[in-house]
């Protein structure tokens, strides 16, 4: 018989440690979209705001790959913030790849999960969204229109 008691009450598990190289690939692949900012050149006024959240998602990829997933908390949930993930995943793809020797299958794992926990945290909020417009100048009238078209045989 397992001591689920003692399982239960253990602290989780530690991530693995994420070797130097990379969190090296990861500095690579923001330094590439940084370089390809003008992919996103519509959603940001200027570079140095590309380079600002860059920074701030960098930092945010290798807190939550440590085991911090508070470190999401302060990123702007923009369409930029967005776009910069999607193009830093694609590059770090690239730059994993051409490590070698090859990285752990784990800890590479762990970089990606950290990159996908950041995007779902840049992810908007629909239901405030939704409160936000029912709570607007025409919010009462388009409930009660929603409510008309819904209640429709």
């Amino acid at each position: 018989m397992t001591d689920l008691a003692g399982a239960v009450s253990s602290p989780p598990a530690k991530p693995p440690a994420v070797p130097t190289a990379l969190f090296e690939a990861l500095d690579r692949a923001t330094a590439n979209a940084e370089a390809g900012w003008q992919q996103v050149a519509e959603d940001s006024p200027s570079q140095e705001e590309v380079r600002g959240q860059l920074l701030l998602l960098r930092h945010a990829i290798e807190q939550v790959a440590a085991g911090n997933p508070g470190s999401v908390d302060g990123l702007p949930r923009t369409v930029l913030a967005r776009r910069l993930v999607e193009l830093v995943r694609r590059a770090f793809v690239e730059a994993a790849e051409a490590l070698v020797p090859a990285p752990d299958g784990q800890a590479l794992l762990s970089v990606f999960c950290a990159i996908e926990k950041v995007n779902r945290a840049l992810e908007p909020d629909w239901a405030q969204h939704f409160a936000d417009r029912l709570s607007g100048p025409d919010g009462m009238n388009s409930s009660s229109r929603l409510h008309t078209i819904c209640a429709r045989p």
